[in-house]
């Protein structure tokens, strides 16, 4: 009862046709995967996995992975996580016309990470809190870079990945009324040979508020993104920016129906950003929706 194990394989075949392709592509996949779920202590789990993928009869590198899990008291939960990273290019990484890359090599890596969470309930409040520092460590990243004409996937020789995310979050609760609220922030440093990934921002964060009252529902969040280098460099930049987005929505039941209309608005401020560079990015918009169960 405290030990569980599952083997598990997988075949995958790939016929593409795509206009921007030149000519058919195939591709076939296969995977052997095993995992071990044990629970040596009612508060402590630990979980093995590894995997062997072979891609057009060649075979990848082995990929094991190990995590564990131990509840400390009733509040507090301790997460760890290590294993190695390997991903294949894609088609559209490879054969993407313009821009493809057919020499392009996998991504080959290993990552880690340990998390900490708090949380602590009454009888119409709950508070939640984490934190979780990471590291990732990739040999041949694979990257889509542009250049004078077109954008083109280069592999990056060594990424180091490393950053901190954190998130906080409050639930109140009152008869009809209920109010959700929270935070969360992200330090990301993604660099190679000392200088920072294009377009990975530094800093991240956000905010949301909801309030619900009987079948009326508003929620609102705000999300910021640090200033983003263009190139490798590190010579060109995006500004950062923030963005306010918020909807309503009322729910119905109709006999057997369940139905919620919701109105949604986004960039509430009218910005003008940009994700990539000279892509700009819808300015204020709006979303209808309805949903019938």
């Amino acid at each position: 009862p405290k030990l569980h194990a599952r083997i598990n394989s997988s075949h995958t075949f790939i016929v593409a046709f795509a206009d921007n392709y030149a000519g058919t592509k195939r591709e076939a996949r296969q995977d052997i995967s095993a995992g071990l779920h044990w629970q040596p202590l009612n508060r402590l789990s630990i979980a093995l996995n590894v995997t062997q993928m072979w891609v057009e009869a060649r075979r990848a590198p082995f990929t094991p992975s190990l995590a564990g899990e131990y509840r400390a008291g009733k509040v507090w939960r301790i997460k760890a996580y290590m294993g190695r990273t390997y991903r294949v290019p894609t088609l559209n990484d490879r054969f993407w016309n313009v821009g493809g890359n057919p020499s392009l090599r996998p991504e080959n890596g290993f990552s880690t990470e340990l998390g900490l969470q708090y949380t602590q309930k009454r009888e119409r409040l709950q508070l939640q809190l984490e934190l979780t520092p990471y590291l990732l460590a990739v040999r041949d990243w694979i990257l889509w870079i542009p250049t004078d004409v077109f954008w083109t996937p280069e592999n990056i020789r060594t990424v180091q990945a490393r950053g901190i995310e954190g998130q906080a979050s409050v639930a109140w609760k009152k008869q009809h009324f209920q109010l959700q609220s929270g935070l969360a922030y992200a330090h990301t440093q993604s660099r190679t040979e000392q200088k920072q990934l294009a377009y990975t921002p530094l800093h991240r964060a956000s905010t949301w508020l909801q309030l619900t009252y009987k079948t009326w529902s508003f929620y609102q969040n705000f999300n910021f993104t640090s200033f983003r280098y263009t190139n490798l460099n590190n010579t060109d930049f995006l500004p950062a920016f923030m963005l306010l987005n918020a909807s309503i929505a009322k729910s119905f039941q109709i006999q057997k129906y369940k139905i919620s209309l919701q109105c949604r608005l986004n960039n509430v401020l009218n910005l003008a950003y940009q994700n990539y560079e000279k892509r700009a990015m819808a300015g204020r918009n709006y979303v209808f929706s309805l949903l019938i169960n």
